[in-house]
């Protein structure tokens, strides 16, 4: 029969052989049509697809399934359409991929076709059984032919149930392709897929857990709707390639959250209380560790005398003592929502809103000052400190925009603050010694603070700085009756 071809560059894919094997001469004198029978079996194994034309050598032909349609349908010729993928075998037309191939459904592959045993041809008249102008398929299904092949859906079935399985799509006009930009770069959903599953693995465990669930039901909704529409759409690939970037991502993610979080405990644990170093270990966002401006509350205190104190003091006992001593005033820095930044021989050297925000930090870190002046001199009359002579602490508060982060080298880095308020609350701590005070506040704490908190304590020039400034002190009773 001929075979007319146009757009043969759209049939690259063709099933191609080099040759066949023909019917004996007098079939082939007498039959309406020759088509191929070969089917192949996917990759996997079972078999999805049927030819509707194949490549012999240089040449078309129409598979066994189509030939029949266009016998049975009473067509002259074959036209198959390269450009527009499609083919016409008289009255029976439909949609050809590149590859020649059509998709079997899945389910039952004999559709609403009647089925003849071999005994029942022998025993009893077959054509009274059969509905006037059937299209009748003769073929073994017995085992020991060779010809049964197994289908997607796990059925085995003989080559003639597969044919006559194709032959039903094609007479009902059911001939699914995959989409002509699909066709050419089946790459493009899997790749597609796994960019869309990247993109949502940084999300929170939850919400990446529902978009995933979310893009896996879309996809296969997609390939049912386009089913619908006559297009193959396999959801598998792009649906697992999905899963698995969401996946790969979200575990990279939590690894990074996990590794975040370590590198925040190991920073802080030693800075701020524990409750706070866990609030921060859940959520590492929350905390800027590459620098930002805010305003933050120094305390810095230091230990009169500390320097003589080390000439007759044993290094044992002195460690002893100061270990002693700084945990005692950690625990109140902590206590007040304040961070440790460092101890610098027998000073402390603490930041309150800073890692996270504290709205009160300034009234907190004046509470504080009170707290530790009063620990502070109870702890300097214990025995132990009173035998070495340990001095009064002394402190210095002042609040202000400062630059908080991450200062260091790659191997030892540590989260300070710089700026002027840092540099005031060290030159106030020492201007105690000419004020006669213990607790020397600077003007940026005392606008922070409660009316009546406070009693201007002198007017000082600090080293380094241009202007004199106002210095105040607590006024301890009016601090602790005002509420926490």
């Amino acid at each position: 029969v001929p075979v007319l071809i146009r757009g043969r560059d759209g049939l690259g894919t063709l099933w191609t052989f080099g040759g066949v094997e023909s019917p004996v001469p007098e079939l082939v004198r007498a039959a309406a049509g020759i088509g191929t029978l070969a089917i192949p079996g996917d990759p996997d194994g079972p078999v999805r697809r049927v030819p509707l034309v194949v490549a012999i050598g240089p040449d078309i032909r129409p598979g066994f399934a189509l030939e029949l349609a266009r016998v049975a349908a009473g067509g002259r010729l074959l036209k198959i359409d390269g450009a527009t993928n499609r083919f016409e075998a008289g009255p029976v037309t439909g949609l050809l991929g590149p590859d020649g191939m059509l998709r079997l459904r899945p389910g039952d592959m004999t559709g609403t076709t009647l089925r003849v045993s071999a005994a029942d041809v022998l025993d009893a008249d077959p054509p009274s059984r059969l509905p006037e102008g059937a299209v009748v398929l003769i073929g073994g299904s017995a085992p020991q032919l060779g010809g049964l092949r197994t289908t997607a859906d796990g059925q085995l079935l003989s080559t003639v149930r597969l044919e006559a399985a194709a032959l039903a799509q094609l007479l009902a006009g059911d001939t699914p392709v995959p989409p002509a930009p699909l066709s050419r770069r089946p790459w493009l959903p899997p790749l597609v897929a796994t960019l869309a599953g990247a993109l949502i693995a940084g999300l929170s465990p939850l919400v990446a857990a529902s978009l995933t669930a979310a893009g896996i039901a879309a996809i296969g909704t997609g390939a049912v709707m386009a089913a619908g529409n006559g297009l193959i759409v396999d959801p598998a690939l792009p649906a697992l390639a999905f899963l698995m970037a969401a996946l790969a991502g979200g575990l990279h993610a939590t690894l990074a959250r996990m590794r975040r979080a370590r590198r925040i405990r190991r920073r802080f644990e030693q800075h701020l209380s524990p409750s706070v170093v866990s609030l921060i270990a859940r959520d590492p966002e929350i905390v800027k560790l590459d620098g930002q401006r805010r305003e933050v509350t120094a305390l810095f205190t230091d230990v009169e005398g500390f320097t003589s104190l080390t000439r007759r003091a044993g290094p044992e006992a002195l460690i002893a003592l100061l270990d002693a001593y700084f945990e005692g005033m950690s625990a109140l820095i902590h206590a007040h929502g304040g961070m440790i930044d460092k101890f610098v021989g027998d000073a402390v050297h603490a930041f309150f809103n800073a890692p996270l925000d504290q709205p009160d930090h300034a009234p907190q870190a004046v509470r504080c000052a009170l707290a530790l002046s009063d620990w502070s001199e109870a702890f300097r009359h214990t025995p132990r400190a009173a035998a070495l002579g340990f001095g009064r602490t002394r402190i210095g508060i002042e609040t202000g925009s400062v630059i908080v982060g991450d200062v260091g080298l790659s191997t030892k880095l540590d989260y300070t603050a710089h700026g002027d308020a840092v540099n005031s609350a060290a030159r106030l701590e020492a201007q105690n010694k000419e004020l006669g005070t213990a607790i020397c506040i600077g003007p940026g704490t005392a606008a922070l603070c409660p009316a009546g908190w406070l009693t201007r304590s002198g007017t000082v020039q600090l080293r380094g700085f241009e202007t004199p400034i106002t210095t105040w002190t607590p006024v301890a009773d009016a601090v602790r009756a005002a509420p926490s």
